[in-house]
């Protein structure tokens, strides 16, 4: 299954995650949302609320600035794909012309299947799609070899997962 979430985060709670996707497969999440990490500390409060932890495209290297409602434009069940497209400029306002998120689940057979996942955004000077995956262990994939983590991390190469950098 692959859900995206463009809704209104009226309901009292919400982040800052318009057009965020997660995928289940296996009888696991393998894009979980990071939730959270109340091992953190204070600092956790500053990361779920933040962009960062939802997989999504960054604007200017900040996180979505408002929980407005986006707009779901279709979905399709088709009979080898399902597929949904979404946009949610408000999260961006003043600054995104364009912040839309096709996805679409392909079935193989009865067992594979495969997520297309297309973001289109005009606004802004950089755009940083996030992607964070469950760990390595017990995934598989023939014909594709992954890569080490690079040093560093978005914010910087010297910079180490939560060092803070001077703004």
């Amino acid at each position: 299954g692959l859900s995206m979430y463009y809704g209104s985060a009226a309901g009292g709670h919400g982040h800052y995650d318009r057009l965020n996707i997660e995928l289940y497969a296996n009888g696991r999440s393998l894009m979980p949302d990071l939730g959270y990490p109340d091992q953190w500390g204070a600092k956790a409060a500053n990361f779920h609320k933040n962009s960062t932890a939802h997989y999504l495209v960054q604007i200017d290297e900040s996180g979505q600035q408002t929980m407005a409602r986006g707009r779901l434009h279709y979905v399709a069940d088709l009979d080898v794909a399902q597929v949904a497209e979404a946009s949610a400029e408000p999260a961006y306002p003043g600054v995104a012309h364009l912040y839309r998120r096709t996805t679409a689940l392909v079935d193989v057979s009865d067992d594979d299947f495969y997520v297309v996942d297309i973001f289109r955004v005009k606004g802004g000077r950089t755009h940083d799609w996030l992607f964070h995956g469950p760990p390595q262990a017990g995934i598989e994939v023939d014909g594709v070899k992954l890569s080490g983590p690079r040093e560093g991390t978005l914010a910087g190469a010297g910079l180490a997962v939560g060092q803070e950098h001077a703004s």
